[in-house]
């Protein structure tokens, strides 16, 4: 339940590439990725060093087109500097990604919750049922808006990655809550200009078994790993 690194890019075309970041040879590793498009479709496919992507969780919004904000993620990412490419299922007016790279995380069993919401016109979004949260795990979120500018709203711990226009005029945004505690409910909310369009996503990612006692272990050399 640990943070490594977080890099973003954006494409007004379909794929995006993003070529910059670089996964630390952490152990038990995790990549999640935010998408957000806006098209004639959402994102088919994500990959990492070739290898592809596990949908999370996925909203989408259909008007005069289609908006969609997504979670990604790969269990055992490869360490060392890949490319992250995300490609549309359709024709993408923009597309924008973040690649974050956690360690000390699950690598089976790994997903816990999952949220989503959707509005045609609004000034807000936020996921009144991401409240079943098991305590310490990594908490991840996409936001899609039409809107010109998109504004996070503050939550303990909650930290922005994400919050590009794809240059047109367009948001894509994401943040992280790295080891929730206590259990229970979190609040993932995005505000942005009344009127407009928005898609909202979270996924929560189980810490591994027993990183608590490893940790306390490293810190004090006295307690034992149980």
């Amino acid at each position: 339940m640990a943070f490594d690194t977080s890099v973003t890019g954006s494409a007004l075309s379909s794929p995006l590439t993003i070529t910059t970041l670089t996964i630390a040879a952490n152990s038990n590793r995790l990549l999640v990725v935010p998408t957000n498009t806006r098209g004639t479709a959402g994102i088919s496919t994500v990959t990492w060093n070739l290898v592809g992507l596990t949908k999370a969780i996925g909203v989408t919004h259909v008007g005069a087109d289609t908006i969609e904000a997504a979670v990604w993620y790969l269990i055992a990412p490869a360490s060392g500097n890949f490319n992250i490419v995300i490609t549309s299922a359709g024709v993408a007016d923009w597309i924008t990604g973040c690649g974050i790279s956690l360690f000390d995380m699950a690598q089976t069993d790994i997903g816990d919750d999952t949220d989503s919401n959707s509005t045609g016109s609004g000034s807000s979004l936020s996921l009144a049922a991401f409240a079943s949260i098991t305590d310490n795990c990594d908490l991840v979120d996409a936001f899609t808006t039409t809107a010109a500018s998109a504004t996070m709203t503050a939550a303990t711990g909650r930290v922005q990655r994400m919050n590009l226009d794809a240059g047109n005029g367009d948001i894509g945004a994401a943040s992280t809550i790295i080891g929730k505690t206590p259990a229970g409910s979190a609040a993932m909310e995005w505000t942005f200009s009344a009127g407009e369009r928005g898609a909202l996503v979270a996924a929560a990612f189980k810490p591994v078994a027993g990183g608590d006692s490893v940790i306390i272990y490293a810190i004090t050399n006295r307690t034992h790993r149980r």
